[in-house]
This record gives C-alpha cells, sequence and structure tokens, in this order.
C-alpha cells in the first residue's frame, strides 16, 4: 500500500472542497482533493448564491473563475406572497454588499473550480473513493484510486462531501436535525420565459407551497418546489413532470413562464430538513459546507455559507 503525506486532504471537490484546495494551494500548502466522481453530472442541488456569498467569492478569489464558467449575475429579486403584488429589489442598491445574486450550472462550475485548484497546485485525484478514515494523530486517508488502494496521511483532513457525510460518521461528529417537515424538489426547463435578470420567490402560505425560479443563460431556469412531506407524495422522474408544473402555478408562478418550457434535466426531490454539528472540528478532521450543516434550502444560504 503506498503513502503519500500532504499538509491537507480534502474528501469531495465540489464547491466547498474545491475552493478550500485552490485557497489553500494558493498558500503554498501541500493539498491532494479526492472526488469520486470522474465526471460532475447533473442532479437537483444549489445553484443560486444570495449577495453576502458572493462577496466571500470575490474575497476568495474565485468570483471570476465562476463567471468564466458560466455564472449568470441576477440584478433582481421579486417576491408575491399569497397571490399579492409583486415586490421588486433592484440587488446591488438594496444589500449591504451592494451586490447582486449569482446564478450557474452546477457541473460546470465544479470543473472550473478543480481546475483552478489543479494550477494553484493542488493534487486532484478524480474516480477516488475513499474507504476508510484513521484515528491517530496524523490523519489516514485509505482510498481506492487508479485501481489501487492508497493511504495518504495529512495534518488536516476535511470533509468536503455533502449532507451525507461519511467522513463525518467516521470521525465520530453527532449529527442534529429538524424534523422532516418539507419535500424540495428541483428541475431544470430549457425555453422558459422567465426574465433572466430576476430570480423569483412564489409562496403561498396557507397551502405551505414554494416556487422559485433561478434564471442561467440562454432560457434555461431552474425551478425550485418545496412543499409539505405531508402530501406523501416525493415528486420524481418525468412521470411527475406535470404535477411539478401545476403545483409551481398554484404557488403563484405565472403560467406562461411554462408555456414552452422543455424538461432537460432530472426532476428529483429531498427532505429539507437542516442537519448540523455543533461544532465542524475535532481529532485532526475538519468539516465544511453540508457535511458541517446544510441549512433548510428554502431559505437559499447554503452556497454562501459553504463558501
Amino acid at each position: 500500500m503506498a503513502s503519500t503525506d500532504f499538509d491537507l486532504i480534502t474528501i469531495g471537490g465540489g464547491l466547498g472542497g474545491a475552493a478550500l484546495a485552490k485557497v489553500m494551494a494558493d498558500q503554498g500548502a501541500r493539498v491532494l482533493v479526492l472526488e469520486s466522481e470522474t465526471r460532475f453530472r447533473d442532479r437537483v442541488r444549489g445553484e443560486a448564491m444570495v449577495s453576502w456569498g458572493v462577496s466571500e467569492a470575490i474575497d476568495l478569489g474565485i468570483y471570476e473563475i465562476l463567471k468564466s464558467a458560466g455564472g449568470w449575475d441576477i440584478e433582481y429579486l421579486e417576491v408575491v406572497l399569497g397571490g399579492g403584488e409583486p415586490v421588486r429589489r433592484h440587488l446591488r442598491t438594496t444589500t449591504k454588499h451592494s451586490a447582486p445574486r449569482f446564478n450557474f450550472y452546477h457541473p460546470d462550475i465544479q470543473e472550473a473550480l478543480l481546475q483552478a485548484a489543479s494550477d494553484a497546485g493542488a493534487s486532484v485525484q478524480r474516480g477516488a473513493w475513499v474507504r476508510h478514515l484513521g484515528k491517530d494523530k496524523t490523519r489516514k486517508v485509505v482510498a481506492n484510486s487508479g485501481g489501487s488502494e492508497i493511504e495518504f496521511t495529512a495534518r488536516i483532513v476535511v470533509g468536503a462531501d455533502g449532507k451525507y457525510s461519511r467522513t463525518r460518521g467516521w470521525a465520530g461528529f453527532q449529527t442534529l436535525e429538524n424534523p422532516d417537515l418539507t419535500f424540495c424538489a428541483g428541475l431544470l426547463l430549457d425555453d422558459m420565459s422567465a426574465p433572466e435578470d430576476t430570480t423569483h420567490n412564489f409562496r403561498v402560505f396557507h397551502k405551505s407551497l414554494n416556487a422559485l425560479l433561478f434564471p442561467q443563460r440562454s432560457g434555461k431556469v431552474r425551478a425550485y418546489l418545496c412543499y409539505p412531506t405531508a402530501w406523501g407524495e416525493q415528486l420524481s422522474a418525468d412521470k411527475d413532470v406535470r404535477r411539478f408544473i401545476d403545483w409551481s402555478i398554484e404557488a403563484g408562478a405565472p403560467e406562461d413562464y411554462f408555456a414552452n418550457a422543455i424538461p432537460v434535466g432530472p426532476l428529483a426531490s429531498f427532505k429539507s430538513a437542516s442537519t448540523w454539528v455543533e461544532s465542524p472540528y475535532r481529532d485532526g478532521v475538519a468539516l465544511v459546507g453540508d457535511a458541517a450543516g446544510a441549512t433548510d434550502p428554502m431559505w437559499g444560504q447554503g452556497l454562501s455559507l459553504t463558501l
């Protein structure tokens, strides 16, 4: 079993793991990123960053990287509550950081950030499946990579492996969570007529329905729908696309926005309850992003908190 030493190992090469790897490699640290996916695929997850998160991205020096990967500045936020009149905000002039919101296609920015981490000097291994985390003073990570089992050691191991983090379990963190009250479903649509400079939020409180529209470029929109788990329906796959659209319209989204829209990504739902650990560091292991704490996505703060 080969062994290689690093200052820092990130388990996971998503937004949090790749951004951390780039920043630390820029500072001269010996960094290894272990990412299980050889190619990032489209799946339902966050693709909208609120204004204070944009400020964090700028401070970290990754904002232009995200923009070059297709990121899209969103100038306006429009909220409609209970079928009332829209309330519209210009974000650059009404936020503390004078920043827009920022939308993107997640697989593209993951690829761009991992490449930026590699360009900064981090070692990046794709298709690396972590099997075990040691508990010695010098942290050991055992992974299958390139058909071989390799042991890596580091001063600090960072779990950047998402809401269902295996690192969190291996390191003995206790996970806390809120009750599951809401499902959030997501679907990527093309040829949607929603304005490209505006994020929309439609809420009908007495039905516990929340529809959100996050435009990307050229008519693509990531649509989300949050609805009660008590309804007993977890929307998924092509069979539920029509119901997803109907419930979004029921929440207040204009019907004409969906008239010519074409699904171009998978429809999937997930439980939206917040999960977290009380302290994201112990015994040489740190947690970042959703591994440390996944907030209810109805509030849209997850990506910003990761940065």
